[in-house]
């Protein structure tokens, strides 16, 4: 069964079939101008709601999609992004520089989980 969580006028935040979420691209609305750390963390809260909304969690996350209005920004989007996602639930991803749909938006993320139980953290092994 396909389930659709918070449908709007032109897309869902997230959707559900088979054992999978996709979450929708999110911004960062309410720091837009700001800096890119703060758009970051904003937008990594918005991720974990969305999961939340679908009984999920980062610990099952599988792929990620972030796009960057400045490349050079980076180091600094992953300086967020690593005290964020915990180090025995990595995903695959991807990160690409892109012109976002308004300026002062500095970051972009999207991504896709596996639904179900979240995966206790103490029971995965570091991979590297």
């Amino acid at each position: 069964m396909i389930q659709r969580f918070e449908p709007g006028a032109r897309y869902c935040t997230a959707v559900s079939y088979a054992g999978l979420l996709w979450v929708s691209g999110m911004v960062g609305w309410e720091n837009q101008h700001g800096p890119v750390e703060a758009q970051v963390e904003e937008v990594l809260g918005r991720l974990d709601r969305a999961l939340e909304l679908a009984g999920t969690d980062r610990s099952r996350l599988l792929w990620v999609q972030v796009w960057l209005a400045d490349i050079g920004h980076f180091d600094r989007m992953n300086a967020v992004w690593e005290r964020w996602i915990p180090p025995a639930a990595k995903p695959a991803r991807a990160t690409v520089g892109a012109q976002l749909a308004a300026p002062g938006l500095a970051v972009e993320i999207a991504a896709v989980a596996a639904l179900g139980m979240p995966v206790p953290l103490s029971g995965l092994a570091e991979t590297r």
